[in-house]
């Protein structure tokens, strides 16, 4: 732990995201996914002049992932 410091407090910051993927392409070799989230902050109000009174994030996304390899008998 780290000593407290006058010139530097530390704050709790609360996080809270939601999202979601939805799979748009099916084959043997992947899928391919579009998706996105998006995050709300609760925070001390003593940081409303920096971050404003309700902070909020979002993220739009590509997800690819690799088929299944089989092997050869």
């Amino acid at each position: 732990m780290f000593p407290e410091d006058p010139a530097h407090p530390a704050y709790r910051i609360g996080a809270y995201t939601f999202g979601a993927v939805r799979d748009r392409v099916h084959s043997e070799y992947g899928q391919v996914g579009l998706g996105g989230d998006v995050t709300f902050y609760s925070k001390p109000a003593v940081l409303d002049p920096i971050y404003g009174n309700n902070p909020v994030s979002f993220h739009v996304f590509v997800r690819i992932r690799a088929g299944l390899m089989e092997h050869g008998d």
